[in-house]
């Protein structure tokens, strides 16, 4: 049990030695909730199949089967989405605080912001606000 509770220390401590400061990335923290994963889950769906409204950015389209100009509408798997989320973050938005928690964003020593880790883009040529990237980490988020 100890063995646990140190590697947890050691793990923390290294995360906040790797955070940058602030000015060194191009988007800064906000304070905010850090959602619980029944909400979570909702919108790892909806931005998967394109549906997180005017607050999210579009998918574009891809090309389906070997005819070149036949597109169909982008989406990603939810699982996959749900794996990136995973692995970049264990499912955090604001820091590594448990649901309901206040923190600032998640942001990673190469400026990777939230549940996401978003890097490309951040510093507003991506098409969507980095603002928003770093303060919601999903649009159902903020009808709870």
């Amino acid at each position: 049990m100890r063995e646990r509770a140190l590697l947890a220390i050691v793990a923390a401590s290294l995360a906040l030695a790797s955070t940058p400061p602030a000015r060194a990335c191009p988007q800064a923290a906000v304070t905010g909730v850090q959602p619980c994963d029944d909400v979570l889950r909702p919108a790892m769906i909806n931005a998967g199949s394109g549906n997180l409204g005017s607050a999210g950015w579009a998918i574009h389209q891809q090309h389906a089967g070997v005819n070149p100009s036949h597109l169909q509408a982008g989406w990603v798997a939810c699982v996959i989405l749900s794996a990136v989320a995973t692995t970049e973050s264990s499912w955090h938005q604001f820091g590594y605080v448990a649901c309901g928690q206040s923190a600032p964003t998640l942001v990673s020593g190469d400026c990777g912001y939230g549940i996401g880790q978003i890097t490309s883009g951040m510093d507003g040529t991506g098409g969507f606000s980095p603002q928003s990237v770093a303060a919601d980490p999903c649009t159902t988020c903020r009808s709870r």
